[in-house]
């Protein structure tokens, strides 16, 4: 028998744990990231979990002990110790001063609230037993992590193919397997390919329903069904049937997932106002300070009583500890960006109130900062700002344009919302001004807006018609 070597090429993905973390960490909220942490810390001996001025900190661990005389020599291990104290690349924000806890059961960790199960568990639990292939099931896996409260993805199968590692051909076949997974259709980039797929699994590729998908998307978005009609020879009655088939498709298939809850508004950020400045910081009211345990870093020190086996799990421990700082300080880092740009732009609410706000949209912010817009979008999600005009949600501060005559004048929806209420509020009992007569006063102060524009917004605020709000005055 002879003995030969060969060169056998391999696919290896790499999922960069870093990026996973990070994109499962940005959109919890205070309370989420605190029941997150409570479940890391008691997986992870190596955390340690600060409540007091006690214990060293993150900013404590970038310098590296002073080595006793005592302590033998322990190679490499001693050089990746130090190399590991000292990689804390992300800057820490400037927390509010921390306040310690009226009572100490606040922080007794042992009380958790059991979360229900998640889509990401449901997914987990069937890629787990998919018939494919490993490298198939980890970008499955991988994937999963971007899929929206929706169940959509926002990132192209490009975008993934270079933060995963892989080709884009890799994506593709593992997003077509997911999308075939309970739900049917999550992991989706489009609705049009979301209710396709659920029509697939139904075996209905041959229907008119089917055609209206494929042939005439267009017509259906703009609800043209005399086009569709015509474009694919279907009677009115062939017509309705398919609509009615396509209605009782699932256009959000993650929403049976989403736990509907009473929570309480913690504010992640609060701004306040010094020597007419706005200064922007993070909250640190609900979730505590995780650090490395000292502990576990000397015992990885000590190659006399213990096992190899018992230092590499001690190594592998500190190393996941690690992760989660460096990904909880990025999460940080990119909120308080955010939210400084934010104040930045938005200062004339600050100052004005409604009428001050000013448009801004997910883009603008990314393009600011250099991020990307699905970043910016998970990072304000379930997030709130303590202001002095209030606490608001950080998507509050994200606003539609409406055009106007001067480009250098910007107005946002809910500016033209507030002044619509003011104009209402000060027009004549016995004539209230139509949606025309609006339309046309928002016009003369420059601000550029049809009559079906302005009767959208009354209705969003639940304002009665002006032959309604007649009738109210004369009974």
């Amino acid at each position: 028998m002879e003995l030969q070597q060969k060169l056998v090429p391999t696919v290896r993905l790499d999922l960069r744990p870093l990026l996973i973390q990070a994109v499962r960490l940005l959109p919890l909220s205070q309370i989420e990231l605190r029941q997150y942490l409570l479940q890391e810390y008691l997986q992870n001996p190596a955390l340690e979990v600060q409540s007091d001025e006690e214990g060293p900190s993150l900013d404590e661990l970038a310098t590296p002990p002073a080595s006793s005389e005592s302590e033998p020599s322990t190679g490499d291990d001693d050089e990746w110790l130090s190399q590991l104290l000292d990689e804390t690349h992300f800057e820490l924000p400037s927390p509010i001063e921390e306040k310690e806890p009226a009572e100490e059961e606040d922080w007794i960790w042992e009380r958790r609230i059991e979360s229900p199960r998640t889509l990401l568990d449901h997914l987990r639990w069937q890629i787990a037993m998919a018939p494919v292939d490993e490298t198939t099931r980890s970008v499955m896996y991988f994937l999963a992590e971007f899929i929206n409260p929706s169940g959509y993805i926002e990132e192209t199968e490009e975008e993934l193919a270079g933060l995963a590692g892989v080709s884009v051909e890799a994506i593709h076949r593992a997003r077509q397997r997911l999308l075939r997974l309970d739900p049917v259709g999550v992991g989706a980039r489009t609705l049009r390919e979301c209710l396709t797929v659920q029509l697939e699994a139904l075996g209905q590729t041959d229907t008119d329903a089917y055609r209206i998908l494929q042939e005439a998307w267009d017509e259906f978005v703009q609800k043209r069904w005399d086009d569709i009609a015509r474009r694919l020879g279907l009677s009115r009655e062939a017509l309705r049937a398919a609509l009615e088939v396509i209605y009782h498709l699932d256009p959000r298939p993650a929403q049976a997932y989403t736990v509907h809850q009473l929570l309480y508004v913690h504010p992640d950020v609060i701004v306040r106002e010094q020597d007419g400045e706005y200064v922007v910081e993070l909250s640190r009211a609900v979730v505590p300070r995780v650090t490395i345990s000292r502990r576990y870093l000397r015992l990885l020190r000590d190659r006399q009583n213990l096992s190899p086996e018992e230092r590499q799990y001690i190594r592998e421990r500190i190393l996941a500890a690690r992760r989660l700082l460096r990904t909880l300080n990025y999460c940080e880092s990119t909120l308080l960006r955010i939210a400084r740009h934010i104040v930045q732009h938005q200062r004339a609410f600050l100052e004005q109130g409604l009428s001050g706000l000013k448009p801004l949209s997910l883009r603008d912010v990314a393009r600011a900062l250099n991020l990307h817009e699905s970043t910016v979008s998970r990072a304000v999600q379930h997030k709130y700002m303590q202001t002095p005009r209030g606490t608001f949600e950080l998507r509050f501060f994200f606003q539609r344009r409406v055009s106007t005559q001067s480009a250098a004048q910007e107005v946002s929806a809910t500016t033209v919302k507030h002044r619509i209420r003011e104009l209402i509020q000060s027009e004549s009992p016995q004539k209230p001004l139509t949606d025309e007569a609006l339309a046309r006063l928002l016009r003369f102060e420059g601000i550029q807006i049809s009559r079906r524009a302005v009767t959208k917004y009354r209705l969003e605020m639940n304002i009665p018609s002006a032959r309604q709000r007649r009738r109210m005055q004369t009974v």
